[in-house]
């Protein structure tokens, strides 16, 4: 086994730069969780087979166009997508405020919704549920 010898100031070049690596690495992994919305220690997931009642808390939603083909359009809007919603949980009726997080087309047909759970603001001429 050939060992290399090096100087103290080799050794701590190598040392920082080595660091600065580490320390990208870190800084990505924290953007990819942020983006993927991952869910920190506190937050459990349980399972819930509940029917959901939907109010879009938007009447007008402004978007733009991103591409269009014969099949179709993509776009974004600059605001959020919220909705008030009413279900059955644990045998209570739950009223709560969330936003659009995600969307996903299901293999044959329908979609998954991801919302995120906002405090409530009460719109002027609109009645919110409880």
């Amino acid at each position: 086994m050939a060992t290399t010898k090096k100087t103290v100031q080799e050794l701590g070049a190598e040392l920082e730069a080595l660091e600065r690596r580490v320390a990208k690495v870190k800084k990505r992994i924290a953007e990819v969780q942020e983006q993927s919305g991952a869910l920190s220690a506190a937050q459990v997931r349980e399972k819930i087979n509940a029917g959901i009642e939907f109010i879009a808390d938007f009447d007008l939603l402004k978007a733009k166009a991103v591409n269009i083909s014969t099949g179709g359009i993509c776009f974004e809007t600059s605001s959020d997508l919220p909705f008030e919603m009413r279900f059955q949980h644990n045998g209570k009726t739950v009223s709560r405020r969330a936003k659009l997080i995600w969307l996903k087309r299901k293999e044959k047909s329908g979609y998954m919704f991801g919302l995120k759970f906002i405090s409530r603001h009460k719109k002027p001429g609109r009645e919110m549920m409880g």
